[in-house]
């Protein structure tokens, strides 16, 4: 089995780099068995204020916007890619009914375990996100909180392997066996846009290796870790020296709230009052 799952492209925002993803996936075809597209694909529920101002706020017009980047989005890849698994998350409305196959959640089998794919705002993530922020720490609360996942109608078990999206943050977490891709909106300066993860159970000879997180862009150039190692590349998920994860934070007023893919510099909440993924 050898898989590619992307998330959170946000097909119809101006921000989107749904062209990239599609450029990446037409490389990657050939040798793949299925492309997973993790939720948020399109920006028809709650858009961004600046996709709202690009359709001269008309939802109608906006709308149309992102019907006609999706068609372009799936004859893109439609040509090379012999299976694409459409999941639901919580932008996706009823643009996905164009779709082949539109899941709310993939269960892959690998030599491995088990492998649980989803969204993640049918779950208690956001919830988890909005106190610890947004990372690993969310992630592991996840995993914590089984019983509370399973009341809600998600029977993830702590055995499994958990793919999630909806967080726009890219990390690995090999002690819960926890990944997210991130995103495919903003700017590649944030370290969170731009990734893939590559399932590949085929050639890998043990559990550690057989899941990978890839990026698109990488950018290098120095960047200083909180401990003082200041050789970090764009695209570290973890710092060398310290072990610690290397997630940009808000620097605005002592905020140091986790920022997302499409956040560079602040997060929204010290620029805008609009926090979409509530």
């Amino acid at each position: 089995m050898k898989v590619c799952l992307l998330s959170d492209l946000h097909i119809g925002s101006p921000q989107s780099k749904w062209r990239d993803a599609a450029t990446l996936i037409n490389r990657m075809a050939p040798d793949l068995d299925a492309i997973i597209l993790i939720g948020d694909i399109t920006e028809e529920l709650n858009p961004y204020p600046k996709t709202l101002a690009f359709a001269k706020n008309d939802p109608n017009s906006l709308k149309q916007r992102i019907l006609t980047a999706l068609d372009q989005f799936i004859e893109k890849i439609s040509e090379y890619v012999n299976k694409t698994v459409f999941l639901r998350g919580n932008h996706d409305d009823q643009v996905l009914n164009r779709c082949s196959i539109v899941e709310n959640h993939a269960v892959l089998r690998s030599k491995f375990g088990r492998i649980i794919v989803l969204h993640g705002h049918q779950t208690n993530l956001t919830r988890y996100g909005l106190k610890l922020g947004w990372g690993v720490q969310s992630g592991r609360e996840l995993k914590n909180n089984l019983k509370l996942e399973h009341s809600a109608g998600i029977e993830l078990e702590a055995t499994d392997y958990i793919i999630v999206g909806h967080c726009h943050v890219a990390y690995s977490d090999a002690l819960t066996k926890i990944f997210s891709p991130g995103c495919w909106v903003g700017n590649y300066s944030n370290r969170n846009t731009g990734w893939y993860v590559l399932i590949d159970d085929e050639e890998a000879d043990s559990p550690q290796s057989f899941i990978q997180m890839k990026r698109k862009a990488n950018l290098y150039y120095r960047k200083q870790c909180e401990c003082g190692f200041n050789h970090l590349t764009n695209d570290a998920l973890i710092c060398p020296a310290c072990k610690q994860e290397t997630t940009p934070r808000c620097g605005m007023y002592d905020c140091n709230r986790p920022l997302r893919g499409e956040e560079v510099k602040t997060c929204k909440r010290h620029h805008a009052s609009f926090r979409f993924w509530e």
